[in-house]
């Protein structure tokens, strides 16, 4: 399989950053809030992506103390890879409030390469809180006055950053893979969608996860590019694809370990959504896919002609 897996966040920092362990044995996680470009064929129309950042290679102290000093809402800007974490996740069952965990499954993450703060917007959040505040103590005449309009009718101060001045560079991943299943058709005739696999190499070395060689993210398209990844790929076509990755809530199903009950808990899917793929090798190309169209209906006049024993 080709090797190239980069992808580049601009966000901010929702929550406070989890630190777990002692010094030396230090693993920091962060919740960034980011956007993207819309694609006019995706079935949903959300414009902002938590993404989630892992980093634990305590070796590396200079990014190490850098990931130390974030603080929620810090804008941050990183570069690395993306890295499906294999983990286990617990649960507890809605019938008899046992604890489950279901075992080896999987999660997607940015494991930086660098990592740079660009300022904080906690005081641009709060300034836009009061102004929420304020305006619900005016009366409708004071507003109309004022030329006043809810603030919260704009995006909050975060968010609103964020798609003024990083929409095209908040959430880039540029990956060349080999599609490890064959594309599966979604969606409808009207909104068509396509859904396949890639193996992806890993050509940066992570330390702490040197057993891993490989990454195998979903890849789903919309619209005329699923028309397209349904025609000419197959298992074992070379593309490169230009995404964002998303993240969505699902819900998982689970056995109870205890009672034998089934039940649902709330988990997190992340996948890539291309803007454009390309195809690099061992793909259908125009020729071929015409070539058997012409033998498929070579083979269908013999047989009507045998049918009547011509």
């Amino acid at each position: 399989m080709a090797a190239h897996n980069q992808m580049r966040i601009v966000g901010y920092i929702k929550d406070e950053p989890t630190v777990m362990g002692e010094d030396g044995m230090k693993t920091v996680m962060l919740n960034v809030r980011t956007t993207h470009r819309w694609t006019e064929d995706c079935f949903e129309h959300r414009v902002f992506e938590d993404v989630m950042v892992y980093f634990n290679d305590n070796n590396d102290r200079k990014l190490m103390s850098r990931m130390l000093e974030f603080k929620k809402m810090d804008l941050v800007d990183i570069k690395g890879v993306f890295s499906v974490l294999v983990l286990n996740k617990p649960s507890v069952c809605e019938h008899c409030g046992c604890r489950n965990i279901k075992y080896n499954g999987c999660i997607t993450v940015l494991w930086p390469i660098s990592a740079i703060k660009r300022g904080n917007l906690e005081a641009d959040y709060l300034r836009w809180k009061d102004q929420c505040r304020a305006y619900k103590t005016l009366t409708e005449e004071e507003r109309v006055e004022g030329l006043m309009k809810d603030p919260k009718v704009d995006e909050p101060i975060p968010e609103k950053v964020l798609t003024m001045h990083f929409q095209e560079i908040s959430n880039q991943v540029l990956v060349i893979g080999t599609l490890v299943s064959e594309p599966e058709r979604l969606g409808t005739e009207k909104r068509p969608g396509c859904r396949y696999m890639l193996g992806i190499d890993r050509k940066y070395y992570i330390r702490t996860q040197s057993d891993v060689t490989a990454d195998y993210p979903y890849v789903y398209s919309y619209g005329n590019q699923a028309l397209m990844d349904l025609r000419h790929l197959h298992k074992g076509s070379l593309v490169l694809a230009d995404a964002f990755l998303r993240t969505r809530e699902v819900q998982n199903n689970m056995v109870c370990g205890e009672c034998g009950g089934t039940y649902q808990f709330q988990d997190v899917a992340m996948e890539l959504i291309p803007y454009s793929v390309e195809y690099l090798n061992n793909y259908w190309t125009d020729e071929d896919i015409a070539n058997y169209e012409d033998e498929q209906a070579r083979i269908g006049a013999g047989k009507s002609l045998a049918a009547l024993g011509l």
